[in-house]
């Protein structure tokens, strides 16, 4: 799932916390491992129609507060407070966090607030996320496109509003219901993000068994952020993309080249340079060559009963301004996917020991055209001349947006892509995996900078360089 993606699985989620949750997505991947790696939105008017306008009420001292919501379009809601009367402004609102007292059968807690499925562990499942509204309650605002159903709640004196969205067109496990509830006497505002895998009614009955605790001194809680925060990054452009005149692209080395990496050791605390050289490049049809005990549950829904990998839909989207209008699937194209198994070499130049030494591998799909490279990944597909459909939306989940998708080492206090370590001269080998379309495969470029991007260039990377394993 890239950044792209968040955009629709979260439809009107603040940058920030759109960011966490990208980062939360990218750390369970890997199945039950974690992954390290260095490392629609609210609308610009907002339209006041009193007569549109649905809430019950709630006390907060002397103040009388409302959440409501008011439609605008065919499609979109926006949710807001109001109140009457007057309260000064809490000095000081204490930390607190979010306790279900129910949780559907089959989730369990893979991190504070998130609750997935082991058979879809990156996907779909139970996300809270708390606002402290430190600008005051009636501070808050949120516009939400795409909604198919909407209705205001009461659950035995909270209120809320349950949202409903258009499911994503990749099939994969969107997010597709949210709720807001409200918690004036704390000063907080819970959204919940509930995907396809949880019925409505088990999402209301989540919402319904929440209530709000102090948070304990050292102890991660639900993610939270102070309203003002929130507010500072409707402003901020989202991702974009990156290409690279050729001339920049100096740096790139043959399998069989050594090449100096920059990464981290000591478990993230140490700077550290190692020497990395590809050795072997294969490109398969099938999984036997990947050690069981290494994969996720992904593998086994993204393969045959023999191990092959299966084909991937990508969509061609019309997409609706979820106002007025829906995405609407134009054409379809099925694309085989191919298994890309690298042998990495890892050699300690210095003389000291390292412990706990990060290492990292992505692709990247490469075009030049008049001088310029170009990232050609399916979803930078761009309709020819009177084609109706704007953007790409391919399924599955192995391809993590050229990131690796497995690794057969494992290490450190966490067990994820580690070294545990290397003495001086000394050299060990890792195969790491990535699964592309075969009609990617020879333009592929291999990234083993920990600090890069499989969707745009940095400094970082370009100073590393790539390494050519187009096949």
């Amino acid at each position: 799932m890239r950044a792209e993606d968040l955009k629709k699985a979260y439809p009107g989620m603040p940058d920030h916390m759109r960011k966490m949750v990208e980062q939360e997505v990218k750390s369970q991947m890997n199945g039950s491992k974690k992954t390290l790696r260095i490392s629609g939105k609210k609308a610009a008017v907002w339209i006041v129609a009193a007569t549109l306008a649905l809430g019950t009420t709630a006390f907060a001292g002397t103040r009388l507060y409302r959440m409501y919501m008011e439609k605008t379009g065919m499609y979109s809601v926006n949710t807001g407070v109001t109140s009457e009367g007057s309260q000064e402004a809490q000095a000081q609102i204490p930390k607190m966090t979010a306790v279900p007292g129910y949780i559907p059968e089959g989730l369990t807690e893979t991190e504070p607030g998130k609750y997935s499925s082991a058979d879809t562990y990156a996907q779909g499942g139970i996300s809270l996320c708390l606002y402290r509204m430190d600008e005051g309650m009636d501070a808050f605002r949120m516009t939400d496109t795409g909604v198919v159903s909407s209705e205001e709640l009461d659950m035995n004196g909270t209120q809320g509003i349950y949202l409903e969205f258009q499911n994503d067109t990749d099939g994969s496990l969107s997010f597709d219901k949210r709720i807001y509830l409200l918690y004036p006497e704390e000063s907080y505002v819970l959204e919940i993000f509930a995907g396809e895998d949880v019925s409505k009614e088990e999402a209301l009955k989540t919402a319904e068994s929440i209530t709000l605790a102090p948070a304990e001194p050292g102890v991660e809680g639900v993610p939270c952020v102070d309203w003002s925060f929130a507010g500072e990054s409707e402003n901020q452009e989202g991702e974009t993309y990156n290409p690279q005149l050729a001339s920049k692209m100096d740096r790139i080395y043959a399998v069989g080249d050594t090449l100096n990496v920059e990464t981290l050791a000591g478990a993230g605390t140490v700077e550290a340079t190692v020497e990395a050289k590809v050795t072997d490049v294969q490109v398969l049809d099938d999984i036997s060559a990947l050690d069981p005990a290494y994969l996720g549950e992904e593998f086994r829904r993204e393969t045959d009963a023999e191990g092959r990998l299966l084909p991937r839909t990508i969509q061609y989207i019309k997409s609706g301004d979820g106002v007025n209008s829906l995405d609407e699937i134009v054409s379809t194209r099925e694309v085989n996917q191919k298994l890309v198994y690298v042998t990495v070499e890892y050699t300690n130049p210095g003389d000291t020991a390292m412990q706990e030494i990060l290492y990292w591998g992505s692709v990247m799909p490469l075009r030049e055209k008049d001088g310029i490279y170009h990232i050609d990944w399916a979803e930078n597909e761009s309709p020819e001349e009177g084609e109706a459909w704007d953007s790409a939306a391919p399924s599955g989940s192995l391809q993590l947006g050229g990131e690796m998708i497995y690794y057969d080492v494992a290490g450190g206090e966490r067990q994820n892509n580690c070294l545990n370590n290397l003495e001086p001269g000394e050299t060990k080998t890792v195969h790491i995996g990535f699964v592309v379309d075969e009609d990617k495969t020879d333009e592929l470029y291999l990234n083993l900078d920990p600090y890069g991007s499989s969707f745009e260039f940095t400094e970082q990377m370009l100073s590393t360089g790539l390494v050519d394993i187009r096949r």
